[in-house]
């Protein structure tokens, strides 16, 4: 049984998460446990994918804004606090990726990729702290699909943050190839498009997380990958799902240092 003491919501919240953070990580340690999964999450304003990595890195990477959300009308950064302290405590990798749903002020959100495009103003935005955030936008990559609310990237505080890209070209509705050796080409030649806007590069890649529906195609993915990571490639997670966006096999999404 999990016993919080009584303090404020935030408080609380934080000591359960890192609770049951702490309790999973023995867990996580036994043999044969498999370290990593993914679920879709249910909830009643919205519908998550959540991707877990018992990497020993605590980490939340999430396509959306985890601070600015509300539950049970709670105060904001109830769940963002939650979460990072989850990951402290298990030592996981958490990628959270809003599917379906409403944000404060927002229209439902889709992370799905394709040909369909619209206008948005790419000023900088002022976040949390100080923290400037700017839209990275290009014509030489696909655009969100039907104009759903995310950006190719975000650069901010010193960092690149690139959308999952899969095997579309711009303008394009189909994927590019069938096996995973091509569609893994148009995937970097998506991401090199996106880190150039944004005054980056292939170079400068930090972490990547390679999203795979057939691990059999880890080879010749690799294959293809290492050409055109560095001498010092970046940190990797590479996941097996059920499905992506458009039947492809793979997406990658990446973080690069700026320019």
């Amino acid at each position: 049984m999990l016993e919080v003491a009584p303090g404020d919501a935030e408080t609380e919240v934080a000591a359960a998460g890192r609770a049951l953070g702490q309790a999973l990580a023995g867990a996580l340690e036994q043999e044969g446990v498999r370290g990593h999964g993914s679920a879709a999450v249910p909830a009643d304003e919205a519908l998550a994918h959540v991707v877990v990595e018992a990497s020993g890195r605590p980490l939340v990477v999430s396509n959306v804004d985890l601070s600015d959300a509300r539950v049970a009308g709670l105060a904001r950064d109830i769940v963002a606090t939650f979460l990072n302290a989850l990951a402290e405590g298990a030592g996981l990798t958490l990628h959270v990726r809003l599917i379906e749903g409403q944000r404060p002020g927002s229209r439902p959100r889709g992370d799905l990729q394709g040909a369909g495009r619209r206008a948005r103003a790419e000023l900088p935005q002022a976040a949390k702290g100080g923290v400037m955030k700017e839209v990275v936008r290009t014509e030489a990559a696909p655009a969100p699909f039907q104009g759903a609310p995310y950006s190719q990237a975000i650069r901010a505080n010193g960092f690149v943050f690139v959308s999952g890209q899969i095997a579309l070209r711009p303008d394009h509705a189909e994927i590019v190839g069938e096996g995973i050796a091509e569609q893994t080409e148009q995937v970097f030649a998506n991401l090199a498009a996106i880190l150039e806007e944004a005054g980056s590069g292939l170079d400068r890649l930090v972490k990547t997380t390679v999203f795979l529906t057939d691990f059999g195609d880890f080879a010749a993915m690799n294959e293809v990958y290492a050409r055109y990571v560095t001498d010092v490639p970046p940190a990797r997670a590479t996941i097996e799902v059920s499905a992506l966006p458009s039947g492809a096999k793979i997406e990658i999404e990446a973080i690069a240092l700026a320019g």
